[in-house]
């Protein structure tokens, strides 16, 4: 492993624990769900990635749904957010 991949797999690493507390601290994780969706699906069907080999392609649709469905876990334990004075 070269010293590259070494600071890339660190700097996935620090991504992954913002967009989980991203998601988590959301004030509408089901919103977000929605969004991430929106955006795998709109990636997925457009040629934005189209250099990208179909196996990598596929571990990163894998990891967006993870991110999805951790979005909508938290969307089902998070109330809804009010408005003050309601």
């Amino acid at each position: 492993m070269t010293n590259n991949d070494i600071i890339n797999a660190a700097r996935i690493e620090v991504l992954k624990n913002v967009i989980g507390a991203l998601i988590v601290t959301h004030p509408d994780p089901g919103k977000l769900a929605d969004m991430l969706s929106d955006m795998t699906n709109y990636t997925d069907k457009t040629r934005m990635f189209q250099r990208v080999a179909p196996n990598v392609r596929e571990h990163m649709r894998d990891y967006a749904e993870e991110l999805i469905e951790l979005a909508r876990d938290q969307a089902r334990q998070t109330p809804p957010a009010t408005t003050p004075g309601q």
